[in-house]
């Protein structure tokens, strides 16, 4: 059994934990798709459990928008790849599909939450468990594993997005807790 660690992270436009000189999320992918992504360092697997999704806009969030705003045009994807978040895809966490509103990210998620405040900021956010469809995500940080959410797409009309991604970091690729 190694010694297994927390990983608490933000997805972040150059894969370092964010420090607010990274961008998290909110940008303009619609000419250059802009990934945002994270993975462990050489020697370490990451087990990822679940990933927090944030969205936050003026506005009250309905099911068929993006946060409070028009649908995307082409969609954020989610998927792994093996060295670094250029390389080639390991796996495609969607199946194929895209999220371009609120909707598509609520058939992945299940848990989704649309609050509109009597004033202020409406915010939409959904809980994707990974774990649930048997197993949780395992990145290999000597392959150069990353999860990656690619963004296609002008974000910078939001107030805020970020995904923020938990699990457990150990030096065994099989989680013996």
């Amino acid at each position: 059994m190694s010694n297994p660690r927390n990983v608490f992270r933000y997805l972040t436009d150059d894969g370092l934990v964010a420090d607010g000189t990274n961008q998290v999320i909110v940008s303009d992918g619609s000419s250059t798709a802009v990934p945002y992504y994270a993975g462990p360092a050489s020697g370490f697997y990451w087990h990822i459990e679940r990933m927090i999704i944030y969205i936050e806009d003026v506005g009250a969030p309905k099911i068929t928008e993006y946060g409070s705003a028009a649908a995307l045009t082409n969609g954020m994807r989610l998927y792994v790849t093996r060295g670094g978040a250029a390389g080639a895809e390991t796996l495609d966490v969607m199946g194929g599909g895209v999220a371009k509103a609120n909707s598509d990210w609520a058939s992945f998620c299940y848990d989704v939450t649309l609050s509109a405040p009597g004033s202020g900021n409406g915010i939409a956010l959904f809980r994707w468990t990974f774990g649930h469809s048997g197993d949780s995500i395992v990145l290999d940080g000597a392959r150069g594993d990353k999860l990656v959410l690619l963004n296609r797409d002008q974000l910078n009309v939001l107030i805020d997005h970020r995904c923020h991604i938990h699990g457990v970091e150990t030096t065994d690729p099989h989680l013996n807790i």
